[in-house]
Protein backbone atom coordinates (compact mmCIF):
# COMPACT_ATOMS: atom_id res chain seq x y z
CA UNK A 1 0.00 0.00 0.00
CA UNK A 2 2.54 2.00 0.89
CA UNK A 3 4.15 1.41 -2.42
CA UNK A 4 1.05 3.10 -4.45
CA UNK A 5 0.87 5.97 -2.49
CA UNK A 6 3.96 6.78 -3.54
CA UNK A 7 3.41 5.56 -6.77
CA UNK A 8 0.70 8.44 -6.53
CA UNK A 9 2.90 11.26 -4.96
CA UNK A 10 5.94 10.79 -7.63
CA UNK A 11 2.91 11.45 -10.25
CA UNK A 12 1.25 14.03 -8.59
CA UNK A 13 4.63 15.93 -8.54
CA UNK A 14 5.26 14.97 -12.02
CA UNK A 15 1.50 16.54 -13.48
CA UNK A 16 1.37 19.51 -15.21
CA UNK A 17 -0.59 21.75 -12.78
CA UNK A 18 -1.64 23.81 -15.47
CA UNK A 19 -2.71 21.69 -18.20
CA UNK A 20 -5.11 20.12 -15.28
CA UNK A 21 -6.58 23.02 -14.91
CA UNK A 22 -7.15 24.06 -18.37
CA UNK A 23 -8.22 20.37 -18.83
CA UNK A 24 -10.84 20.20 -16.07
CA UNK A 25 -12.51 23.80 -17.17
CA UNK A 26 -13.07 22.41 -20.73
CA UNK A 27 -14.68 19.32 -19.56
CA UNK A 28 -16.66 21.53 -17.45
CA UNK A 29 -17.71 24.06 -19.93
CA UNK A 30 -18.68 20.72 -22.17
CA UNK A 31 -20.45 19.54 -19.51
CA UNK A 32 -22.75 22.21 -18.48
CA UNK A 33 -23.74 23.41 -22.48
CA UNK A 34 -24.35 19.10 -22.77
CA UNK A 35 -26.38 19.19 -19.48
CA UNK A 36 -28.48 21.95 -20.55
CA UNK A 37 -29.11 21.03 -24.04
CA UNK A 38 -30.37 18.03 -21.84
CA UNK A 39 -32.43 19.82 -19.90
CA UNK A 40 -34.32 21.38 -22.65
CA UNK A 41 -34.76 19.17 -24.79
CA UNK A 42 -35.25 15.81 -23.13
CA UNK A 43 -36.87 16.94 -19.91
CA UNK A 44 -38.41 20.19 -21.30
CA UNK A 45 -37.45 21.99 -18.80
CA UNK A 46 -35.73 25.81 -18.81
CA UNK A 47 -31.94 25.32 -19.88
CA UNK A 48 -30.92 27.39 -16.44
CA UNK A 49 -32.66 24.24 -14.63
CA UNK A 50 -29.00 22.23 -14.13
CA UNK A 51 -27.63 25.84 -13.04
CA UNK A 52 -30.25 26.23 -10.66
CA UNK A 53 -30.01 22.75 -9.15
CA UNK A 54 -25.98 22.95 -8.69
CA UNK A 55 -26.05 26.53 -7.19
CA UNK A 56 -29.27 25.02 -4.85
CA UNK A 57 -26.29 22.82 -3.18
CA UNK A 58 -24.80 25.87 -1.35
CA UNK A 59 -27.52 28.20 -1.63
CA UNK A 60 -30.34 25.58 -0.64
CA UNK A 61 -33.88 24.99 -2.17
CA UNK A 62 -34.94 28.91 -2.23
CA UNK A 63 -32.20 28.66 -5.80
CA UNK A 64 -34.82 26.11 -8.04
CA UNK A 65 -37.48 28.68 -7.80
CA UNK A 66 -37.57 30.50 -11.13
CA UNK A 67 -37.17 34.28 -10.43
CA UNK A 68 -35.03 37.40 -11.97
CA UNK A 69 -32.50 36.81 -10.11
CA UNK A 70 -30.67 34.21 -11.71
CA UNK A 71 -26.93 35.97 -12.17
CA UNK A 72 -26.04 35.28 -7.90
CA UNK A 73 -27.02 31.74 -8.11
CA UNK A 74 -25.20 31.32 -11.67
CA UNK A 75 -22.08 32.93 -9.96
CA UNK A 76 -21.88 30.10 -7.19
CA UNK A 77 -22.95 27.43 -9.35
CA UNK A 78 -20.11 28.34 -11.87
CA UNK A 79 -17.85 28.18 -8.93
CA UNK A 80 -18.85 24.91 -7.11
CA UNK A 81 -19.02 23.35 -10.69
CA UNK A 82 -15.67 24.39 -11.81
CA UNK A 83 -14.34 23.99 -8.25
CA UNK A 84 -15.52 20.62 -8.61
CA UNK A 85 -14.27 20.01 -11.58
CA UNK A 86 -10.49 21.06 -10.78
CA UNK A 87 -11.10 18.83 -7.86
CA UNK A 88 -11.76 15.75 -9.44
CA UNK A 89 -8.71 16.83 -12.21
CA UNK A 90 -6.52 16.81 -9.00
CA UNK A 91 -7.82 13.34 -8.22
CA UNK A 92 -7.24 12.23 -11.44
CA UNK A 93 -3.92 13.59 -13.34
CA UNK A 94 -1.56 11.83 -10.82
CA UNK A 95 -3.70 8.34 -11.49
CA UNK A 96 -3.24 8.56 -15.73
CA UNK A 97 -0.42 10.89 -15.76
CA UNK A 98 2.04 9.47 -18.88
CA UNK A 99 0.00 6.74 -19.85
CA UNK A 100 -1.38 5.67 -23.05
CA UNK A 101 -4.65 7.71 -24.39
CA UNK A 102 -6.89 4.64 -24.30
CA UNK A 103 -5.70 3.92 -20.54
CA UNK A 104 -6.45 7.84 -19.87
CA UNK A 105 -9.89 7.67 -21.42
CA UNK A 106 -10.98 4.17 -19.73
CA UNK A 107 -9.71 5.94 -16.70
CA UNK A 108 -11.71 8.85 -16.98
CA UNK A 109 -14.94 7.43 -18.28
CA UNK A 110 -14.54 4.91 -15.20
CA UNK A 111 -14.13 7.96 -12.64
CA UNK A 112 -17.53 9.70 -14.99
CA UNK A 113 -19.16 6.88 -13.69
CA UNK A 114 -17.87 6.88 -9.83
CA UNK A 115 -18.84 10.76 -10.05
CA UNK A 116 -22.47 9.80 -11.52
CA UNK A 117 -23.08 7.06 -8.84
CA UNK A 118 -22.28 8.87 -6.58
CA UNK A 119 -23.73 12.50 -7.47
CA UNK A 120 -27.40 10.41 -8.09
CA UNK A 121 -27.34 7.63 -5.85
CA UNK A 122 -25.74 8.70 -2.71
CA UNK A 123 -26.09 12.78 -2.75
CA UNK A 124 -29.25 12.35 -3.96
CA UNK A 125 -30.03 11.74 -0.44
CA UNK A 126 -29.52 14.90 0.95
CA UNK A 127 -30.22 16.91 -2.43
CA UNK A 128 -33.08 15.31 -3.39
CA UNK A 129 -33.69 17.26 -6.49
CA UNK A 130 -31.27 15.68 -8.35
CA UNK A 131 -33.42 12.55 -8.56
CA UNK A 132 -35.04 13.73 -11.51
CA UNK A 133 -31.66 14.10 -13.28
CA UNK A 134 -31.33 10.29 -12.86
CA UNK A 135 -30.94 8.68 -16.92
CA UNK A 136 -28.84 7.64 -19.64
CA UNK A 137 -28.13 11.00 -21.13
CA UNK A 138 -26.80 12.34 -17.30
CA UNK A 139 -24.93 9.14 -17.24
CA UNK A 140 -23.32 9.50 -20.68
CA UNK A 141 -22.82 13.47 -20.14
CA UNK A 142 -20.84 12.05 -16.84
CA UNK A 143 -18.65 9.42 -18.89
CA UNK A 144 -17.72 12.66 -21.43
CA UNK A 145 -16.86 14.80 -18.98
CA UNK A 146 -14.24 12.49 -17.45
CA UNK A 147 -13.12 11.70 -20.91
CA UNK A 148 -12.79 15.04 -21.91
CA UNK A 149 -11.25 16.24 -19.10
CA UNK A 150 -7.72 12.85 -19.20
CA UNK A 151 -8.24 13.35 -23.16
CA UNK A 152 -7.79 17.12 -23.27
CA UNK A 153 -4.79 16.71 -20.84
CA UNK A 154 -3.16 13.96 -22.74
CA UNK A 155 -4.04 16.43 -25.75
CA UNK A 156 -2.02 18.82 -24.42
CA UNK A 157 0.88 16.83 -22.84
CA UNK A 158 1.81 14.67 -25.48
CA UNK A 159 4.46 16.95 -26.65
CA UNK A 160 7.10 17.45 -23.80
CA UNK A 161 7.55 21.23 -22.82
CA UNK A 162 10.90 21.89 -24.12
CA UNK A 163 10.22 20.02 -27.67
CA UNK A 164 7.24 22.72 -27.53
CA UNK A 165 9.65 25.41 -26.86
CA UNK A 166 12.60 24.21 -29.19
CA UNK A 167 9.56 24.51 -32.11
CA UNK A 168 8.73 28.11 -31.48
CA UNK A 169 12.42 29.27 -30.35
CA UNK A 170 14.81 27.86 -32.32
CA UNK A 171 18.57 27.78 -31.28
CA UNK A 172 20.31 30.85 -32.18
CA UNK A 173 23.35 29.89 -34.38
CA UNK A 174 27.14 30.55 -33.29
CA UNK A 175 27.33 33.28 -35.65
CA UNK A 176 26.74 34.89 -39.28
CA UNK A 177 25.73 33.21 -42.15
CA UNK A 178 28.29 31.38 -44.13
CA UNK A 179 29.03 30.90 -47.77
Amino acid sequence: MEQLFRAYARHFDDAEWFKAVYAACLAAVIFLVLQMMIAALFWGESPLLPLRMIGAIALGTGALVETDSIMGVMLVAFLLHFGLSIMTAWILIPLIHRNPLTVMLGTGAAAGLVIYLVNFHVLTMGFTWFEGMRGMATLVNHLLFGMVLTGAYHYQTRIPSSAATARYHPPASGGGATL
